[in-house]
């Protein structure tokens, strides 16, 4: 059955109030504060026929009405009006997020702090999962006579170092002439791709035995992999809401924020829309201990092939339209810290 303009109209000031008080809605209430055009008459009649096609229910302990999973879900989906975040506020999380780390650890933890700090809720970040990094550029540095320091740079801007002996004689000079031609060489190459048999290799190895054995192990071990890493942030903030001054449904919060591969494989299931976010509510997550929660989803990535998620999870009683909004700006402003990094 499709609504009326009338039901709509109710049941969106009815979620919209109940979001921001947590409490059972009146007819009359809702004439006063939000509809004065009908009378509580009307109001309380379509607020039974809402009931009965299962948008609102009635607590037991209260003349009044509040939305169920199914009106969520309708609001989200039709009724919510889009949040536009102002001037300031963009101007606010601009500022949050000016990041002067390189590395994708850096620049996730300060993405998912400041989505906690601005939303009050508990937000997570997962970074992506790569299969297989790619070889970038090489430093050898100098640390003191007879040993050198190896900086390696992946794809992604991803950071490994490692020292090693090397001969006496072995100059800096000598050592950027090594990383350049390395470089060169081997830019934009998997592990695999490298070859370590080449001419090149070969004559090194006369001059310094220690250098392509390490190299070899310490690529392999370097570009083999990584992400799926989960970082959180405000988990207390569910403190704040009425629904969780309950034990029971605090703890079930609790472990599973605490369980990251819960958590991922609830994010994995979602498909996250490359403009938009993606709700999941109550009881959609398909877990009994999740069915007081929703979560808000968007992905961001890191390059063309490799993609994260940022997201929020927190009481059904969420203000979507504003925790939307605030996601997609981060997450369109990590990826243009992330491809600056690359570029």
């Amino acid at each position: 059955m499709e609504l009326s303009d009338r039901k709509k109209k109710i049941l969106k000031a009815i979620i919209d109030d109940y979001i921001e008080t947590a409490e059972p809605l009146g007819s009359l209430t809702v004439a006063r504060r939000y509809l004065s055009d009908y009378s509580p008459a009307t109001i309380r009649n379509e607020m039974a026929d809402l009931e009965e096609l299962g948008y609102l229910e009635k607590p037991h302990t209260s003349a009044g009405r509040v939305p169920s999973y199914t009106g969520y879900r309708l609001y989200v989906d039709m009724l919510m009006e889009k949040y536009r975040l102002t001037m300031s506020e963009m101007e606010d999380l601009s500022r949050r997020l000016e990041i002067k780390a390189r590395e994708l650890d850096g620049i996730v933890r300060k993405a998912c702090s400041t989505v906690s700090a601005l939303t009050d809720y508990t937000s997570f970040v997962i970074t992506p999962q790569v299969s297989q990094l790619k070889f970038k550029n090489i430093k050898l540095i100098m640390i003191q006579e007879g040993l050198v320091l190896i900086v390696l740079v992946a794809t992604g801007d991803m950071i490994k170092d490692r020292r090693i002996k090397a001969p006496l004689d072995i100059t800096q000079e000598g050592l950027d002439r090594i990383s350049g031609v390395i470089t060169d060489l081997f830019c934009l190459k998997t592990a695999n791709e490298i070859d370590f048999e080449s001419v090149f290799f070969v004559e090194i190895s006369k001059l310094w035995p220690e250098l392509v054995p390490c190299l070899k192990e310490f690529l392999g071990e370097a570009l083999s992999g990584s992400g799926g890493d989960v970082y959180l942030d405000g988990t207390a903030n569910i403190f704040r809401y009425r629904e969780y001054q309950d034990v029971g449904r605090a703890k079930s919060f609790m472990d599973f924020v605490d369980d990251e591969e819960s958590l991922k494989n609830l994010v994995r299931k979602a498909s996250q829309g490359e403009t938009i976010c993606e709700v999941i509510i109550g009881s959609e997550t398909g877990r009994q201990d999740l069915k007081d929660c929703s979560m808000v989803l968007k992905s961001y990535s890191v390059s063309d092939d490799s993609k994260g998620s940022i997201g929020i999870i927190g009481p059904v009683r969420m203000d979507y339209a504003r925790v939307m909004s605030t996601l997609e700006y981060i997450a369109d402003a990590m990826d243009t810290i992330f491809r600056r990094m690359i570029d």
